[in-house]
């Protein structure tokens, strides 16, 4: 009577299953970057064709004469003065002097987010003409003075800015 073998975890069945698992396992990973890679070619060629679109339209508008390309705009004339002036004063306290010939009212400050601290105590702050109003400009490392103080004044209809010197705070 021949010998009755005992199976074994790794017999025939088993290895050709593992086998058969593993390669499906390929296949679908091929599967995946074949799709990734044709996604990505995509890509290039439509970005390829704008960019082609663009410079076909350039080297049309350079082929047109130049009186009938469109003039660059000017830039707009500077708007009204600044009605306000920065004084020294002592330390970290600036005067805001109304350097114009009527009264004005300054109602808030339209950038805020720019300074360490609040240049004013109190807003809304009126200054009949030549009056002052006292300034705190602190700068701290790493957050220095920006380059102007934009103010909305009442009546006004833009943002005044009040440009700061530069080397305070």
């Amino acid at each position: 009577m021949p010998r009755r073998r005992t199976p074994t975890p790794w017999d025939d069945a088993r290895v050709t299953e593992w086998i058969l698992t593993s390669c499906a396992v390929l296949a679908l990973a091929g599967a995946g970057a074949s799709w990734w890679w044709a996604a990505s070619a995509r890509a290039a060629r439509d970005e390829a064709l704008a960019v082609a679109g663009q410079t076909r339209q350039a080297l049309a508008d350079l082929a047109r004469p130049a009186a009938a390309r469109t003039a660059p705009a000017l830039p707009e004339p500077p708007a009204d003065p600044v009605p306000l002036a920065l004084e020294p004063g002592t330390g970290v306290t600036w005067r805001l002097r109304n350097i114009s010939p009527g009264a004005l009212v300054i109602e808030n400050l339209a950038n805020p987010g720019d300074f360490v601290r609040r240049p004013f105590d109190a807003l809304p702050a009126a200054l009949a003409a030549g009056d002052t109003t006292d300034v705190t400009l602190v700068g701290a490392w790493g957050h220095p003075l920006p380059a102007a103080m934009d103010l909305r004044l009442a009546g006004v209809d833009r943002i005044v800015r009040v440009p700061l010197p530069s080397g305070i705070g």
